[in-house]
């Protein structure tokens, strides 16, 4: 048995995609001769995108230069490396909170050693952050 037998939801996916934050859903179900007529709102957390790595290369000795795709509507952006691809051995992480910044080289790395990097946009959304998937 189906709990509502007519419902309508406002325009959604234009208003998620343009979205800076947060957005609230409206969804109506309309009266039958069985439920009354309802009206609930939904708020979905806009994340930002998912971060691409656009090149990595070896600037000078012990540096590592990363640049990555520029995301505006992300606060800004948390790079990490380590040892190993699984990020347990000798992590660091760096935080870049201008989301206009979109290459950094990050310095004091062991020589003959090889790095793995990986990076996630993030934004503020009241006092928490939102971090890219």
């Amino acid at each position: 048995m189906a709990l509502f037998a007519a419902a309508s939801v406002s325009p959604l996916s234009d208003a998620i995609r343009d979205a800076e934050n947060d957005v609230t859903v409206s969804i109506y179900a309309a009266e039958t001769t069985t439920y009354k007529a309802v009206t609930k709102k939904v708020t979905v957390v806009v994340k930002p995108k998912i971060q691409v790595i656009k090149g990595i290369r070896s600037q000078k000795k012990s540096s590592i230069y990363v640049k990555y795709v520029k995301d505006t509507k992300a606060s800004g952006y948390e790079i990490q490396t380590a040892l190993d691809s699984k990020f347990k051995k000798s992590v660091n992480t760096y935080t870049i909170k201008k989301n206009s910044k979109y290459s950094v080289t990050l310095t004091k790395k062991r020589t003959g050693k090889i790095y793995y990097v990986r990076v996630r946009s993030y934004k503020i959304v009241g006092s928490q952050k939102i971090y890219g998937s």
